[in-house]
């Protein structure tokens, strides 16, 4: 039927869940009024499991010491099967939530005392029956029949409805954990595996709602670190940062700019590279300690950087000698 509807349907239905002081109110009202029940649903809001799930659940799928909950079963109409993803899996559990199973299995244990005292008393030498199996059962020791914990819910919603709180069906505990567990940051993958989806990509798009839709932070993609603590200058100062630079190169290294018109001068590496070294014409030597002079080519030789070339009448390098 629910394939049918789907496919006759208008719109997608929406997720409904609970906000988080709704699902303490209806704790509070189990507490007071069903309080066999109250730990069923702090259960089911505290794991997201199926009711299923919560029916199919045993004392030996429990480690309190690493708190958590192997699910391996499911209670559906009536039959012990496997959990509806035909898998098991591991469940978290809630500090809260050990509290409340802990406390009903010592509550197990005790009434179970209780009804052993009379066959002590009378010299009989059978031992203590253990509780049962179950984590919900009925007062037999039987699983929890599903349409006894369907009344008890059913009036735990009405008196939750006095109150305020919205009346959806016990199932939206389940997509109430997955909202909040979202919500609070939760990787998509973690709270598939907790919900028992095979696929991330379904839990992703049944509880999309739960995911932010706009993002404003880019920090993480802040590669260069922070931004700069001051603009960028104006065009017009560009070439004159260009020539100040230029400038400082010429006065520590020796390096002169290209001018075009004067062809006799050359590039001061190219002489040092020949040994010759000279001072610039019309200009007194740099002083002071640490500078030393800039090579230079010798006055009234002819331009090596135009000989390398061969535009001009001077030896080529390489060439042999002239006699």
């Amino acid at each position: 039927m629910r394939r049918v509807d789907r496919r006759i349907a208008t719109e997608t239905p929406e997720v409904e869940y609970w906000t988080p002081g709704e699902a303490a109110t209806l704790i509070a009202l189990a507490r007071e009024h069903e309080p066999r029940f109250a730990p069923a649903l702090v259960l089911a809001f505290s794991t997201g499991c199926r009711k299923g799930e919560i029916l199919g659940l045993k004392w030996q799928d429990i480690d309190f010491e690493r708190r958590t909950l192997a699910i391996r079963r499911a209670i559906t109409m009536r039959q012990v099967t496997t959990p509806k993803s035909g898998r098991g899996r591991i469940v978290a559990m809630t500090e809260t939530l050990a509290h409340e199973l802990f406390d009903l299995l010592a509550a197990r244990r005790q009434h179970a005392a209780l009804e052993a005292r009379p066959a002590l008393e009378s010299g009989s030498a059978e031992p203590v029956s253990p509780p049962p199996e179950w984590v919900f059962c009925s007062r037999t020791g039987t699983p929890w029949d599903e349409t006894n914990f369907a009344r008890d819910w059913e009036r735990v919603r009405r008196h939750g409805e006095t109150r305020g709180v919205r009346p959806l069906r016990f199932h939206a505990t389940r997509h109430s954990w997955a909202t909040w567990a979202l919500r609070a940051g939760k990787s998509v993958r973690w709270v598939a595996q907790q919900l028992g989806h095979q696929d991330p990509a379904f839990t992703l798009r049944v509880y999309a709602h739960a995911m932010r839709e706009e993002e404003k932070d880019l920090s993480f993609a802040e590669l260069g670190g922070p931004g700069r603590p001051y603009t960028a200058p104006p065009s017009k100062s560009i070439p004159m940062i260009r020539h100040n630079c230029l400038i400082s190169l010429v006065g520590r290294l020796g390096l002169e700019p290209r001018t075009n018109g004067l062809k006799a001068r050359c590039s001061a590496i190219e002489l040092a590279a020949h040994g010759e070294v000279g001072t610039t014409p019309g200009r007194a030597a740099p002083s002071g300690p640490g500078r030393a002079l800039r090579p230079l080519r010798p006055r009234g030789s002819p331009s090596l950087c135009r000989a390398r070339r061969g535009r001009c009448g001077g030896p080529r390098w390489g060439s042999p000698p002239s006699p």
